[in-house]
């Protein structure tokens, strides 16, 4: 429990440190006028800065998420390797059958990982 708290708080740390770099890219191409509807009159430096916000919370958000997703996954892994192990120790003879049936939910699980990754990557507009 300790560790994932930890490994959660690293996460953060990091995806806090690409928010300055964020923040000076410019905006995709709809961001700046809806920006600008939501800021009414006040200008184009209120919508600029509202947009960088708004970009800066979304590449937050998708740090996150695809650390949790990573974290979760691997956690989930190592979970099913340490039962078909234990399961290899106690029964050496039938280590083919186990080996197959911890190599199928383990590849399932890093296939919704990578996938998870990709969809928090999307969720940026990249």
């Amino acid at each position: 429990m300790r560790q994932s708290v930890l490994v959660l708080l690293m996460a953060a740390v990091v995806g806090a440190g690409a928010l300055p770099a964020v923040a000076d890219s410019p905006l995709p191409a709809g961001t700046l006028a809806q920006a600008e509807g939501a800021a009414g009159a006040g200008g184009q430096e209120a919508a600029q800065d509202s947009g960088n916000s708004l970009m800066a919370i979304a590449v937050l958000g998708a740090c996150l998420g695809a650390g949790v997703i990573v974290i979760g996954g691997g956690i989930s892994i190592s979970r099913i390797s340490a039962q078909a192990l234990d399961s290899i120790a106690r029964q050496p003879e039938a280590a083919g059958q186990m080996f197959l049936s911890w190599l199928i939910p383990a590849a399932m699980i890093e296939g919704a990982m990578l996938f998870g990754i990709v969809i928090c990557l999307l969720a940026l507009g990249g």
